[in-house]
């Protein structure tokens, strides 16, 4: 078992953890991140699959209402690609066929958040301070994000439409999620329907997260360990050790942890941690759907978005890319991953046929997040009750032991901009930390050197 020193060990490369990373090295410590998978990026995965082409397996999106990934964007000169509007839209009600042209689906779509939403901005004057106006976010909180559909005026397939739009926007059970959670991203959204929308979808990274992740990474310069496991955290007064899977161990100062919410049950911490962060952990989160990427052969390359309203397998499918001679790349998600066979060609074609009638899905590729060991989730969110008590304990600094990640975020929860904002976050925090320690050994040493001057 070898020890290795270090001022502060990050636990996780994705971009919580990669811009802690940096901001710490930054401040002229010593920093080792200890990263379970072997590459850098965490959920979000640039790779090259269906003959060579460049998918987003996880978060892709971005948008310039999220400040902190857009510094970021910027910082680095990374290109901004936006999506094609779609020309035609379709979208199947208990089994019917509806199509309509490009704006109809979204325009609908919108005027029905706005309904939704509606008290977002009293609820959350300021969304970036997201508790300010507590007892009103803990009555939401007490709700299912559902129970709010009743009661609006939608008709019976307007329901249909928004049950699945938010059950997609929750990547899981919609009844599970916590209605101060959906109208959360209202708040963000300034309570405009299609400005959500185009903050969910339109926008993405030219060179793709991969080129963001890495830029990230170069400018920090920190170590990074890959496929390095971490089993227990420790800590005393004195500082942290972080054991690996095998023995080695990383003591430092301190550490920011940014794991998944969803696997941080997996990793024991010596003292425990607070039970309002063990009961947000056992509880768990909403998201366990999917994101699933199809070659496929149309009769219009033309773009266009189809939805499936619960309980169709596919709740969102948007042509991605003309590729040329009548084939286009599909992007779609589900709410459950376990409701299609994200590796059988016929079932993903037979979830297809009714959004699209006459598509020919050629290949597929899809990462399961929910299965793997290092995520079990996709993007987070919170359940009932979760919000308005286990934000601010998920976000409380145990000891010598920060945490981030977008679940965190006082912003945009769930989204890459709050795992940065998170980062940031917690990079200062253990920087003002270490600060303190520094000057209590300074006092400790003026003091040692009064008391052997009045010695003599």
């Amino acid at each position: 078992m070898a020890e290795h020193r270090t001022d502060v060990v990050v636990i996780g490369a994705g971009f919580s953890g990669m811009v802690a990373a940096r901001e710490l090295r930054h401040a002229g410590l010593s920093v080792t991140v200890a990263e379970a998978r072997d590459r850098i990026g965490g959920r979000t995965w640039t790779d090259e699959r269906l003959g060579g082409l460049k998918l987003e397996m996880g978060g892709a999106h971005i948008h310039w209402s999220q400040p902190f990934l857009w510094a970021e964007i910027h910082r680095y000169a990374q290109p901004i690609h936006r999506n094609e509007d779609p020309e035609r839209t379709n979208w199947l009600i208990d089994g019917r066929f509806h199509a309509g042209d490009g704006g109809e689906l979204v325009a609908r779509l919108a005027r029905g958040f706005e309904r939704y939403f509606a008290d977002a901005l009293d609820v959350f004057p300021q969304p970036f301070e997201p508790l300010l106006n507590r007892d009103a976010v803990a009555r939401l909180d007490r709700q299912s994000a559902v129970s709010r559909l009743d009661g609006l005026g939608y008709d019976a397939d307007e329901r249909a439409l928004h049950h699945a739009m938010w059950s997609l926007n929750f990547c899981g059970p919609f009844e599970e999620g916590s209605l101060a959670q959906a109208v959360r991203w209202g708040a963000l959204a300034h309570v405009d329907g299609e400005f959500l929308f185009s903050a969910l979808d339109d926008y993405k990274l030219g060179n793709g997260m991969g080129a963001l992740i890495d830029a990230i990474a170069d400018d920090a310069g920190a170590e990074v360990r890959l496929s390095a496991v971490v089993n227990a955290v420790e800590q005393d007064d004195a500082g942290v050790r972080v054991v690996l899977d095998g023995g080695d161990v990383l003591a430092a100062s301190a550490a920011i942890v940014t794991v998944p919410i969803s696997t941080m049950g997996a990793i024991a911490f010596s003292p425990s941690l607070s039970a309002g962060k063990q009961a947000v952990i056992a509880q768990g989160q909403v998201s366990r759907g999917f994101k699933l990427w199809m070659r496929a052969r149309v009769d219009d390359p033309g773009p266009w978005i189809a939805m499936g309203t619960v309980p169709h397998p596919v709740t969102f499918a948007r042509r991605e890319t003309d590729l040329g001679e009548g084939e286009v790349l599909v992007r779609a998600f589900g709410s459950n991953a376990r409701a299609l066979d994200l590796t059988s060609l016929s079932d993903v074609q037979a979830a297809m046929e009714p959004l699209y009638p006459g598509i020919e899905i050629l290949d597929i590729a899809c990462h399961d997040w929910t299965t793997d060991r290092f995520a079990r989730e996709t993007w987070p969110m919170f359940k009932v009750g979760q919000v308005a008590e286990g934000l601010e304990a998920l976000r409380a600094r145990e000891g010598r032991v920060a945490f981030a990640g977008s679940l965190l975020a006082n912003g945009w929860t769930s989204f890459v901009d709050g795992a940065i904002e998170t980062g940031l976050a917690a990079a200062h925090d253990v920087k003002q930390l270490l600060r303190a320690d520094r000057a209590r050994s300074r006092v400790g040493a003026r003091n040692c050197a009064h008391r052997s001057l009045s010695v003599r």
